[in-house]
């Protein structure tokens, strides 16, 4: 039986996934503008969405099951096959040329790469589930995830890898955050209220270390604003510390259907969003960000919601490839 705790995380994340695309058109101003420092400053309360996906699914995998990596496998590619499709039936019809590696590097459906990350680290999997523990695991890959962020926004930065989404493409990237959750299930630690404590005020210290890391990097906008820079790598790890000891504490069964759908919602909102974006970029109202933001927000997250709605009435072969529920 499904758990409406992590189906409601899993809504509230989505929703902050939404947020995170439309704060991006902020950072296409000029870094001395307010409009920027309003894009870069909210980037850092809202860098953790991925990351809890991530941990989600390791925390929900499960490799023993008979043929788990085909089955999963399909259940990721279907939808997002479905989608690249539209995406790109789209592109062709306004002129644009196809591009088949662009499947392969998510960039179809311009945040793709979690797609990719994910199809590995299911392969992975019945590997990590195999090891009596993966902390040593967790260890090298964030020491590698972090490494790479550093390396290539500030020494290499003239290298492909250190431009979205190939800076965030590699598996051992987001694979710390998958893999805690494969640790906690394995382990079966429980939640708990100094937990809780805890990682309430670490999320805190993690938020205001990221302001100030964003602060100090000034107009490396890449990495100021990104997910694995040390601060909000931090801050993620913080936020997955405090959803999974707020469990017993916190009731999201409002946000649970949203977060069945929230793969779909995830394959789908940059469609709406980029169609937005180009009809209201220039006008008065993208340049004033923080009006832009609630207004695209509220009209990205209530397009998705309808979606999820019409979509479910399908038959369940197509609802099947559309959403994958």
């Amino acid at each position: 039986m499904r758990d409406s705790y992590w189906d409601g995380i899993k809504g509230v994340a989505i929703l902050a996934v939404i947020a995170l695309h439309v704060s991006t058109a902020a950072t296409s101003f000029p870094v001395e503008s307010f409009n920027y420092k309003f894009g870069v400053v909210l980037r850092q309360f809202i860098n953790w969405p991925v990351a809890v996906f991530f941990f989600t699914s390791g925390l929900f995998s499960e490799p023993k099951k008979p043929d788990y990596r085909r089955s999963r496998s399909v259940r990721i590619l279907l939808p997002y096959v479905s989608w690249g499709a539209i995406y790109t039936a789209w592109g062709l019809i306004r002129g644009q040329t196809f591009e088949p590696l662009s499947f392969f590097d998510g960039t179809i459906i311009g945040v793709g790469y979690f797609v990719v990350v994910l199809l590995c680290l299911t392969l992975l999997s019945p590997l990590f589930w195999r090891m009596r523990s993966v902390s040593g695991l967790i260890m090298i890959f964030s020491a590698a995830s972090l490494t790479f962020a550093y390396y290539f926004r500030l020494i290499d930065t003239a290298s492909v890898w250190s431009r979205f989404p190939y800076s965030a493409l590699p598996f051992f990237v987001w694979a710390p955050f998958y893999l805690i959750g494969i640790e906690l299930r394995k382990k079966g630690i429980e939640p708990s209220r100094a937990g809780l404590v805890v990682s309430a005020i670490a999320v805190s210290l993690g938020i205001m270390l990221s302001l100030a890391e964003a602060s100090y990097l000034g107009d490396n906008t890449g990495l100021a604003v990104s997910q694995i820079k040390g601060s909000s790598f931090f801050t993620s790890l913080a936020v997955i510390a405090l959803i999974y000891n707020a469990r017993p504490y916190l009731k999201l069964r409002s946000f649970a259907w949203l977060g069945l759908s929230s793969y779909a919602i995830y394959l789908s909102h940059m469609f709406v969003l980029s169609r937005l974006r180009g009809v209201l970029e220039g006008t008065a109202l993208f340049e004033q960000q923080p009006i832009y933001f609630t207004a695209s927000f509220t009209l990205v997250a209530a397009t998705m919601v309808a979606m999820v709605a019409v979509a479910r009435k399908l038959p369940i072969g197509l609802r099947h490839n559309l959403i994958g529920a």
